[in-house]
């Protein structure tokens, strides 16, 4: 049996604290389980990308890492894998095989060396707990202990986690019903795939400077679209295009070719790659400080999918009525997202603060698909007071549904010149001329100062 509590006394507290932030950072890849030997291995990234190993024997958990640290206990890397194995195959795993075969030793082995504490065990009937003595126990035991306590019963007892998750945060969101169509690429294998490419790019000057060898002004500007001058943006963009761009590309062939959901796997997958990322593996010019090194790619990104045609595919392409419909509950989860939710979600990192959603923006451009504006509108309706009002508005254009289109147009186009603007060509197409000169005076004549 492998728990967390094994965790906790096979790592020192450095290496379990750093561990869990990488388990929490997502710096562990896609966990591979041998069943025959039980045996868990998985890339994690760090300061460099390290193989991890887990066996679980019935001696206890024995693991293998490949980097160089060489202190008590086991590495942080071993604690994110150990992390990512009780959260992905159960709160407990069994050690199956009762003969497993010794893996031979290395430098950067690390083995268990003592056998483990035994664990603190419930009695089979406890006696009935006095109010009282809890009362004075919930006084006396200090908050972290506290806290401490809950977050170990938590993992170690699933129907209590279940009921601390739907206390918080509401019910759980339906299964992506995707998952079930193995032919489909992994979102989680093109994540780790494009966070390694772009965790191996390098900004120094053999990359940032033009072919005189001349280095652009690195200057940082506050508080506007872009943090850098645009010729700064510009070489950085030639840096990240390389990667950023075959990953597009097979988005595109993917909507070309109708396959809608393997265009969203890819599209979640891009996504979650990019926002995944921590830092290049040079920063010469501290260009991305603070953790802004993902919030530059996204920027990179979003201009890449225009250029290469995959907004417009999304708001056009032809899908077929089955594709459609084993589409619709996933794009349509941010909605249910936030129906589920009965608590305000926490604010992201400082450095993802500006980033959009993914679903959100994946929503919003498939909205003006008329092969699938009207799926999504019927699977939305029941939370029709909760959509965004540009939601509304697409989707009314990709029914073609003008008579609910134009008064939420009107509606906002005070506020929105770019909406205006779609409210005069409407009336123009069908030749209001009197609704197009009285839009006109409305949302384009001065106001006298």
């Amino acid at each position: 049996m492998f728990t967390l509590f094994d965790l906790r006394v096979l790592a020192n507290a450095a290496s379990f604290s750093r561990g869990r932030a990488y388990f929490e950072e997502g710096a562990v890849g896609r966990v591979r389980h041998q069943a025959d030997d039980n045996l868990f291995s998985a890339t994690v990234s760090g300061s460099d990308d390290y193989t991890v190993e887990l066996t679980l024997t019935p001696d206890g958990p024995d693991f293998f890492c490949d980097c160089p640290y060489d202190y008590d206990g086991i590495c942080k890397h071993c604690v994110a894998l150990g992390l990512t194995v009780l959260e992905e195959f159960g709160l407990e795993a069994e050690a199956r095989n009762p003969a497993l075969k010794p893996k031979k030793g290395s430098a950067g082995s690390q083995k268990t060396v003592a056998p483990l504490p035994a664990k603190p065990a419930l009695a089979e009937a406890a006696p009935p707990v006095s109010a009282a003595a809890l009362e004075a126990a919930l006084r006396e035991v200090g908050k972290p202990e506290k806290l401490k306590f809950l977050e170990l019963q938590l993992r170690q007892n699933p129907s209590l986690a279940q009921a601390f998750l739907i206390h918080f945060y509401g019910p759980p969101l339906p299964p992506d019903p995707l998952d079930a169509d193995t032919t489909l690429p992994r979102p989680d294998d093109l994540r780790d795939e494009l966070r390694r490419a772009l965790g191996r790019l390098r900004f120094d000057y053999d990359y940032l400077a033009d072919d005189d060898g001349n280095l652009p002004p690195v200057v940082t500007i506050y508080g506007q679209a872009s943090r850098f001058l645009p010729a700064l943006t510009e070489r950085i963009g030639a840096v990240l295009e390389p990667v950023l761009l075959p990953v597009a590309a097979a988005i595109r062939a993917a909507l070309e070719a109708g396959r809608l959901a393997e265009a969203v796997r890819r599209w979640h997958g891009a996504w979650l790659g990019i926002t995944g990322v921590k830092r290049p593996a040079a920063d010469a010019y501290y260009l991305f400080s603070g953790g802004q090194y993902a919030r530059q790619v996204v920027e990179t990104w979003l201009r890449l999918l225009p250029e290469v045609g995959v907004e417009k595919l999304l708001s056009r392409q032809e899908f077929a009525p089955q594709e459609v419909a084993r589409c619709v509950p996933v794009l349509i989860r941010p909605v249910l997202r936030e129906a589920h939710s009965v608590r305000p979600q926490p604010s992201p990192p400082t450095s993802l603060a500006q980033v959009p959603d993914a679903d959100q923006v994946l929503l919003l451009a498939v909205a003006f698909n008329p092969s699938l504006a009207p799926a999504l509108r019927a699977a939305l309706q029941p939370h029709e007071d909760r959509l965004p009002v540009l939601l509304r508005l697409r989707l009314a254009t990709g029914c073609r549904d003008w008579a609910s289109w134009e008064p939420l147009t009107a509606q906002e186009a005070a506020h929105n010149p770019g909406i205006a603007l779609s409210l005069l060509q409407f009336y123009l197409d069908h030749d209001r001329r009197a609704d197009l000169l009285r839009a006109a005076d409305t949302y384009f004549t001065p106001t006298p100062s």
